[in-house]
C-alpha cells in the first residue's frame, strides 16, 4: 500500500495509530546503545593497567620515544610481533591508528586523489 493511495481519513487514522505505537515504545524507557566495537566492562578491566603505559624512559628499538608518534608504518616492535603472527615480513605490516574506519578512509582518499599501484590515474579522474 502506497501512502499516496490513502484517503485523508485513512492517513489521519494511520498517523494516530503510529503516534500511539511510538508513545508506547517511548514509554518502555529503552536506552539503546548502537556503538560499534564497544568493549565490555570485563575487557576494560583486563586492560586497565595499560592506561598507565608508556612510562617515562620507555623507548622502542632504535630509541623511538613510544610516548610520541611511531613513524608512518608504526612501532617496529609491534610490527615484528604482528608479522610473526601473520607469517610475513615486518616491512609488510602497518601498525597505525586504532580505528579500522580511519585506515579505510585514508586508503580510499589516497586512491581518489592519487590512484593505486594498478590504476592508470587517480580515481577522481576516471570517467
Amino acid at each position: 500500500m502506497a501512502l499516496s493511495d490513502l484517503s485523508a481519513d485513512d492517513l489521519s487514522r494511520l498517523e494516530s495509530d503510529l503516534a500511539s505505537e511510538y508513545d508506547e515504545v517511548k514509554g518502555r524507557g529503552l536506552a539503546l546503545d548502537l556503538t560499534r566495537g564497544k568493549p565490555s566492562p570485563e575487557q576494560l578491566d583486563l586492560s586497565e593497567r595499560l592506561l598507565g603505559l608508556p612510562e617515562p624512559g620507555d623507548h622502542a628499538a632504535g630509541k623511538t620515544d613510544v610516548r610520541n608518534y611511531g613513524g608512518g608504518a608504526g612501532l617496529p616492535g609491534l610490527r615484528a610481533i604482528v608479522a610473526e603472527l601473520l607469517g610475513v615480513d615486518a616491512d609488510r605490516v602497518i601498525a597505525q591508528d586504532n580505528a579500522s574506519l580511519s585506515i579505510m578512509y585514508d586508503l580510499l582518499s589516497f586512491a581518489v586523489l592519487f590512484g593505486t599501484p594498478d590504476s592508470e590515474r587517480p580515481w577522481k579522474d576516471e570517467e
